[in-house]
């Protein structure tokens, strides 16, 4: 996936905002995000199509969750 090199048991493991959380994607751009540490699963749709990646659009989500 886009910017996480780590990957096992079918999730990107990645550190966003100083907090550890799994990933797993699906297709058409669906998201699945948790962060165990903050009690926080975040779910993200997509459509097939043509569109450009939105992962980025989770570290956002959980700085504003967590300020």
């Amino acid at each position: 996936m886009e910017g996480i090199p780590d990957y096992g048991l079918l999730w990107w493991v990645t550190h966003e905002s100083g907090t550890v959380g799994w990933y797993a994607t699906g297709y058409g751009g669906q998201y699945i995000a948790v962060f165990p540490e903050h009690e926080l699963v975040v779910v993200m749709t997509g459509k097939v199509s043509d569109h450009p990646p939105h992962r980025h659009l989770i570290p956002e989500l959980l700085s504003t969750a967590l300020s």
